[in-house]
């Protein structure tokens, strides 16, 4: 996992106490949208780095973005025939529109399971014996044993744990209430609980990759779009304002450090964020509300 050792800052950064996620049942939806990002340049970083509230700062990583995907049904997919145990499957679409592959999915009260990977016309790879990669309900120290078979292959056994929850900051938003599954084989998974997605992971082997949500989480959400920061750029003070929804903000320099976070009372319809002690240069102000985020780009004189 040499490759992926660059992926998460090493220093990670302390962040305000957070209430424990769990990722429960009623957490999985019937549908969901994602961007779908290659991780082309990965930042400095140490995946290892476990424990609770912790802060991921990924904002220094570049991602291309390959196309969409679709977190849906398996009924009426292409393949869905072939894997009538599958209640879901998510499609990976490529920039154009043209269909890259399936992943089928049999999701149970009790977790997640994977009936088939890679699902093309002329390949995939089919499980005889279920592969459980989430156990619900899942928080921080669960962990399990399972055992899977790939269609050919002997039975393989691997433990699953969850190390780490917390915060991820990103180019493309801030994430929290991250849980970090890691496993006995090498991968990781960081598994966003609202909107669901399986965020961040970073196989043993193959490439990293995000998913991110397509929800009320994009910067146009509606929530945060009368959001507006003043002056900018800005001498010792920098106005937010249309915070109304805002639960959090936080302050990170070009270089992906996080500098200054803070919460907004409910209802207060705009805050105040001192800045003077920010030396001059370009940064990014990252704002959630209710799971919609933000990024609203500013100058410290």
């Amino acid at each position: 996992m040499k490759h992926l050792s660059a992926l998460i800052l090493s220093g990670t950064l302390a962040c305000s106490v957070a209430a424990q996620p769990t990722l429960q049942f009623s957490d999985i939806p019937v549908a969901q949208q994602y961007k779908w990002y290659a991780v082309t340049s990965p930042g400095t970083a140490d995946p290892s780095t476990n424990g609770a509230n912790i802060t991921w700062n990924l904002a220094t990583a570049t991602l291309t973005q390959l196309g969409t995907a679709v977190w849906k049904s398996a009924a009426g997919t292409p393949y869905a025939a072939n894997y009538p145990d599958a209640t879901h499957v998510i499609e990976y679409i490529v920039t154009g529109g043209v269909t890259f592959s399936f992943s089928y999915f049999k999701v149970t009260p009790t977790g997640i399971e994977i009936v088939a990977r890679d699902v093309t016309a002329s390949s995939s790879v089919d499980y005889t014996d279920y592969k459980r990669i989430l156990m619900l309900s899942f928080a921080y120290l669960s962990n399990w044993t399972d055992s899977y078979t790939i269609s050919g292959g002997s039975p393989v056994s691997v433990t699953y744990s969850c190390t780490a929850y917390g915060n991820i900051i990103s180019s493309i938003g801030l994430f929290n209430g991250v849980l970090k599954l890691t496993t006995s084989e090498g991968d990781i998974i960081f598994w966003n609980r609202t909107p669901f997605s399986p965020l961040l992971q970073l196989p043993s082997s193959g490439a990293p990759y995000v998913l991110e949500p397509i929800t009320v989480g994009m910067d146009e959400a509606q929530p945060l779009a009368a959001l507006q920061v003043y002056p900018n750029p800005a001498e010792d003070r920098l106005w937010l304002t249309g915070t109304s929804d805002v639960t959090n903000w936080v302050v990170v320099d070009a270089m992906g450090r996080q500098l200054a976070s803070g919460t907004v009372p409910a209802g207060q319809d705009r805050a105040e964020i001192a800045v003077d002690a920010l030396p001059s240069g370009v940064y990014r102000l990252f704002v959630e509300a209710a799971g919609a985020r933000r990024t609203l780009p500013f100058v410290r004189q």
